[in-house]
């Protein structure tokens, strides 16, 4: 397992990419090819609980920070199994007046963005969210600043093919 310290919580263990961030939940995970022009600020993984004890492989998530300041989104996957990921994207609640939505095809909810609040607020702006399951795994978009639509557009291009680099001919 990589370094523990390398991560600002203790909780999550910082990765260098998606491939290793993949094997520490044991699947391939979905990279976005449309990232809203935001540079990848990190890549995580929670491994350990409040109490440090290692959490096991299905509670384990993997979470790409996007942006900072005012201009951020994360995009999170994991792998809690088929039922348990269908519930979490359905049935569990991430914000208020969920709608149904698909994502590739794939069953999810979305919620919009929470109205503007004080900057004194300690919870701060509701996020909109768009989180979805494609067999055993789940997936979340959200952000504090982006609208739901904005963020469903993310989502989407995690389905987009892969472009092939060109070879130079010489």
């Amino acid at each position: 397992m990589p370094d523990q310290q390398t991560s600002s919580s203790p909780s999550f263990v910082a990765v260098a990419d998606w491939r290793e961030g993949g094997a520490l939940i044991e699947l391939e995970p979905f990279e976005p090819r449309d990232t809203l022009g935001l540079t990848l600020h990190g890549l995580r993984v929670f491994v350990r609980d409040h109490k440090q004890r290692e959490v096991p492989l299905e509670q384990r998530e993997l979470a790409a920070d996007y942006g900072e300041g005012e201009r951020r989104l994360v995009v999170t996957q994991a792998r809690p199994g088929p039922a348990e990921a269908r519930r979490k994207a359905l049935d569990v609640r991430y914000g208020a007046s969920p709608q149904p939505c698909t994502v590739a095809g794939r069953e999810g909810r979305i919620y919009p963005l929470g109205p503007p609040v004080p900057d004194d607020d300690i919870d701060g702006r509701a996020p909109a969210v768009v989180v979805w399951c494609d067999e055993a795994r789940l997936c979340l978009v959200a952000s504090p600043c982006f609208e739901a639509g904005v963020l469903h557009r993310v989502a989407e291009s995690m389905y987009a093919p892969r472009r092939k680099r060109q070879r130079s001919r010489r």
